[in-house]
Parts: C-alpha cells; sequence; structure tokens
C-alpha cells in the first residue's frame, strides 16, 4: 500500500450491507402485551388471527430477549431479521446472510486472530460463526470487569463534617463485587494489567499548596491482595505519574513529571524495590502518553496552551535521545496513542487545517476553520447536523507507520471526517476512529466552544500491518473544544 491511501480504498470492493455504518436506531427493547377478551360467540377466524399475532409476538420478544441475554446487537435489523437471526443461531444452522453480520459487529471484528471475511462480503463458514458466537455469548455471560472505587470516610469529631478520601480496587462479575482491597493512598488515578496481577497508581491528597504532592504506586495480586506499595521521593513538591510499563524481565518502567518540569523515569523490580531513577527537564510540557519500544521506550509530551507537541525516545536509563514532531505545509498532525507491533512504531492521531502562525496557540486552532464559517455568517446558532458537517470536513484521523529508529513515517492510513483514537496491540492491532454523529454549539460556555459526541470503529490489523477488518464498537466519546 502506498502512502496516502485511504482506509475505504484498502477496504477494496466493500458490500454496503456488511460494513457501512446504520443510521437506524437499535431495535426496540419492549415487551409488548396483547390483552384481549373473547365472548362466546367470537368468530373462529378472529381467534385464529389474533393467536397468530400473539404468536408472533411471543417468537419476537424471544428474539429480543436472546440478543440482550448474550450481547448481540440488534442495530439496523427489521422485527423478522431479528427474528430470522435468531432461530439461525439457536438451532445451530449459522447460514442465514444477517447473522454474520450480527456477530461480526457483536464481537468488535476479528476474534482470536479469526476474521469474518465482513470486509469483503463473504460470511465466514457456519462453524466459524457458530466459534466466535460461543466467545461473545461466553464473554456476555462472565461480565468480569476491574475498577477502582473512591469513597470519604468521617474523621474526628461527626460534628465537624471533616472525611478523609480513601480508593479501593475492586473486581466485579457483572454487579456482584468478588472482591476489593484498600489500596492505601487518598486517591488512585489509574491502574494496568502485569503479568501476576495490576499495578496501580495514585497520589496524596493535599490541603494547601505549602504539602507535598507525592506520587504513590501499588501492585494488586490476581485474586486481590495487596503485595507491596510505594510512595515515591524524588526531591519534588509536586509528582504524579503518568504510565506505568512492563518490561521484558518482569520489572517495571514508571513514567512520571515533577514539578511541571520535568520527565522522570523510574524502574522498579518485581518485589516493588526502586532499581533506578533518571530525572530530565524537559520544560513546561505534561506527559500525554507513553509506550515500549523494543528496549526502550517513546513519550509523548504536548502543551495545549502553547500548541506544542512532540514524541521523544526514552533508554532504559532514563537517557533522552531523538525527539520526533510531525505535521505538513497544509495540516497540522495531533498525536493521540502510540504502540510498537510487528516492529514498527504506529502512532494515532489526527489531521487539522494548518493553523495560521502566531505566537500563542491553543486547541481553539483545531475549529477555526469551522468558527470563521459560523462567524462570518453574522449569526451565533447552528443546526446540528450542519455542524457535524463543517466538524468532518475540518477533521481526518491519521495512522502513521514509523520507522521504530528514525521515526519517518513509511505508510500512513486516512479517515475523513473522524479522529484516530486509542491503539492497542496484542497479538493484533486495534485502532479506534471516533466519528462526529451530534454536535453542539456554545459559544458563552466557558469550557467549550463545540461539544459532539463520537462513535468509534475499529480496525484491525495483522502483524504484517494488513488490514483485517472494521467493526462497530456500540461505544460513544465526547468531545469539546
Amino acid at each position: 500500500m502506498t502512502n496516502g491511501e485511504t482506509l475505504f480504498q484498502a477496504l477494496g470492493d466493500v458490500r454496503e450491507d456488511l460494513v457501512a455504518e446504520s443510521a437506524a436506531p437499535p431495535a426496540a427493547r419492549r415487551r409488548t402485551w396483547l390483552r384481549w377478551s373473547v365472548a362466546a360467540a367470537a368468530c373462529v377466524c378472529l381467534l385464529a388471527g389474533l393467536g397468530s399475532l400473539a404468536a408472533e409476538a411471543q417468537a419476537y420478544q424471544e428474539a429480543v430477549a436472546f440478543f440482550e441475554e448474550n450481547g448481540l446487537t440488534p442495530e439496523g435489523l427489521s422485527r423478522s431479521e431479528i427474528k430470522a437471526v435468531y432461530r439461525d443461531i439457536t438451532t445451530e444452522r449459522f447460514t442465514y446472510e444477517k447473522t454474520a453480520y450480527v456477530v461480526a459487529n457483536s464481537a468488535g471484528g476479528a476474534v482470536d486472530g479469526f476474521e469474518l471475511y465482513q470486509n469483503l462480503g463473504e460470511p465466514g463458514s457456519a462453524a466459524d460463526l457458530q466459534a466466535v458466537f460461543e466467545r461473545i455469548r461466553a464473554r456476555k455471560q462472565s461480565g468480569v470487569h476491574y475498577e477502582i472505587c473512591y469513597f470519604s470516610e468521617p474523621v474526628g469529631d461527626p460534628a465537624e463534617g471533616l472525611t478523609r478520601e480513601r480508593s479501593e480496587f475492586a473486581k466485579y462479575d457483572g454487579e456482584t463485587c468478588l472482591w476489593s482491597v484498600p489500596l492505601g493512598f487518598d486517591y488512585a488515578a489509574d491502574w494496568t494489567a502485569v503479568t501476576d496481577g495490576f499495578l496501580l497508581w495514585g497520589h496524596n491528597l493535599t490541603s494547601s499548596s505549602s504539602e507535598r504532592t507525592y506520587a504513590r504506586l501499588c501492585k494488586i495480586g490476581p485474586e486481590g491482595e495487596l503485595l507491596w506499595k510505594q510512595t515515591m521521593f524524588h526531591g519534588f513538591d509536586d509528582e504524579y505519574i503518568a504510565a506505568v510499563l512492563e518490561n521484558d524481565d518482569g520489572s517495571y518502567a514508571v513514567i512520571s513529571r515533577g514539578d511541571l518540569h520535568y520527565l522522570v523515569l523510574s524502574q522498579y523490580d518485581a518485589a516493588g524495590r526502586e532499581l533506578s531513577c533518571c530525572r530530565s527537564e524537559v520544560g513546561n510540557l505534561g506527559i500525554w502518553n507513553a509506550a515500549r519500544l523494543g528496549e526502550d521506550y517513546i513519550v509523548l509530551l504536548g502543551n495545549n496552551s502553547l500548541g506544542q507537541e512532540q514524541i521523544v525516545k526514552l533508554a532504559r536509563d532514563g537517557t533522552l535521545s531523538d525527539a520526533f514532531s510531525y505535521g505538513a505545509a497544509d495540516c497540522d498532525y495531533h498525536i493521540q496513542s502510540m504502540a510498537e507491533f510487528g516492529g514498527k512504531l504506529y502512532l494515532s492521531g489526527y489531521a487539522t487545517p494548518k493553523a495560521p502562525e502566531a505566537e500563542y496557540h491553543s486547541r481553539r486552532d483545531e475549529i477555526r476553520t469551522v468558527l470563521d464559517v459560523i462567524f462570518e455568517r453574522g449569526g451565533w446558532e447552528i443546526e446540528s447536523a450542519e455542524l457535524v458537517k463543517l466538524l468532518r470536513d475540518s477533521y481526518t484521523a491519521v495512522l502513521l507507520v514509523c520507522d521504530p529508529g528514525a521515526g519517518t513515517p513509511e505508510t500512513f492510513y486516512t479517515v475523513p471526517g473522524c479522529m484516530g483514537a486509542g491503539l492497542t496491540a496484542d497479538g493484533r492491532l486495534q485502532w479506534d476512529v471516533e466519528r462526529f454523529t451530534d454536535a453542539y454549539f456554545s459559544p458563552a460556555t466557558s469550557a467549550f466552544s463545540i461539544a459532539s459526541s463520537c462513535q468509534v470503529t475499529r480496525y484491525t490489523f495483522d502483524a504484517d500491518g494488513m488490514l483485517q477488518g472494521r467493526a462497530q464498537t456500540g461505544e460513544e466519546t465526547a468531545y469539546y473544544r
């Protein structure tokens, strides 16, 4: 594939009924109750008709309940198609043409290296579809997930109304809590799964600017046991952890920001002992993202207010080396996520029209062309549909495939009217793309001028960088500028 080819071109001869985003709302999830009274002399044909309606209603409700129970999406299907897919699956035929569509969209694309070929318009075999459906059902029925929980506890005399914050990490199966563990520090900011458990990080809460903010780190075992916890003392008045990455040898790289000007790399062994620490002054740049790059790391730094953004390479010992930035003569690139996959560096982001040169830049530059259109009309109101079109005309999702050494793009994929979002590399590369669906203009709101909701589409690539599939995730994200 040559530079500049769009994903739509890469998909080749696409069957619209299998991959096009449906504008139809989800099938109504409601129960239809049919009540009637039959007089003793009711007509036999009328009874037969009512009986037929009742049977149809019952069959439809059984199908809808089956979809809900097994996490299948009815989006874009008619009432009769929902029933047909239900019969096709429960009879284990897996031959109805819409079944492949439902399974593909419910699974989020390829599952465990298996592709549904929805982008080629060829449904998988009945055995393949059944295998993917069983995975969907197992995932839905387990419902296992993890989350951070926050609590406020009274401290001292209840009349004084003083409270103390604390965080817990919990495992749930559906709505049932299987276990929870107190973390031993006030505020937990984020967590990541590692080979033998979970790492969580956060910081203590302060009540005045004279108090120091210390970064906190802890490890939780797979059954909810607190294995160790650490407080980071690196000589800063304010330090927070931005990312934690697991190394191949089982140690952990902790990337933090100190006193708003330092990039800090600390190495910890599996038992929580600090092995090394290196700090580098990078100026007033926040740590937006980080990923492994072989034995080293790449870190995305930026400052929205100053319009600055760059990627730096960080050696295992904390030494800073190359710095990359991306752009073109007619557009600005905004990097959102990074991942190493198949020996290449993948960067997800989006392109917007080039902002005019100025001493002061901000994320407002992204929507400058949109605002110009609105203000030039002399009005302060715009319909959602028109605003969505303007946003789609101004944004292009971009996936850069770069040489990991030089950082130079070798190939790039684009999706017009969208923003590139998260990247996940685990056996295959998954690229999330956010598409504007409903927008709102509010110039008098201090927090934003334009807000929108976005639908997430997930593109899947194999280890050679070949596009495997595209599927709707059913997720929605929020956009504010």
